[in-house]
């Protein structure tokens, strides 16, 4: 014989039941938030642009290089121009992903013709003036160094707030 349904009996179901959504609703809070706080506000991993750097990079040196023993200009337009057409592909490429602010300024400061990096550097070049090797070893690492931060941060092994970041910015 069933026991008939009491007010008490009633009440105990509607509390489990209540119960039940508070737990269930408190645990998508939780999850939500902590897969929210795991999700960095950061660019993700990119291999286009993190193979593109690269290879620009790889090119930007040889060219550098090219400029030893007074080599005219003349003699590599056409991979100048090449060079500047990639550069300017990534950056715009780069523009258009979120979080990629320290990606975007990297760039910025390597294809400014007025700052001593790869674009200053051809500036100079095509302006004729005299560049002994010393200097041009000197570039070399300073671009090589802008790029390898580029990289660092395409590959995500370097976070924009790391101090080789901001302290590269701001000399120049």
């Amino acid at each position: 014989m069933k026991k008939p349904a009491t007010i008490l009996n009633v009440n105990k179901r509607q509390f489990a039941y209540k119960n039940i959504n508070l737990k269930t609703c408190f645990n998508f809070i939780l999850i939500s938030f902590l897969i929210s706080s795991c999700i960095s506000m950061q660019a993700l991993f990119d291999q286009h642009a993190y193979e593109s750097a690269i290879a620009i990079k790889i090119k930007a040196i040889q060219l550098v290089e090219k400029s030893k023993g007074g080599t005219s200009i003349s003699t590599v337009n056409d991979e100048v121009e090449s060079l500047s057409t990639e550069l300017q592909i990534l950056y715009e490429y780069e523009t258009r992903r979120k979080n990629n602010d320290e990606s975007v300024k990297m760039i910025e400061l390597i294809k400014d013709p007025n700052k001593n990096l790869l674009s200053g550097f051809v500036k100079r070049w095509e302006s004729g003036t005299s560049m002994n090797e010393d200097f041009i070893d000197q570039v070399k690492i300073q671009i090589e160094e802008g790029f390898n931060i580029l990289i660092e941060l395409e590959s995500k092994k370097l976070k924009p707030s790391d101090d080789r970041v901001t302290s590269f910015i701001s000399k120049f």
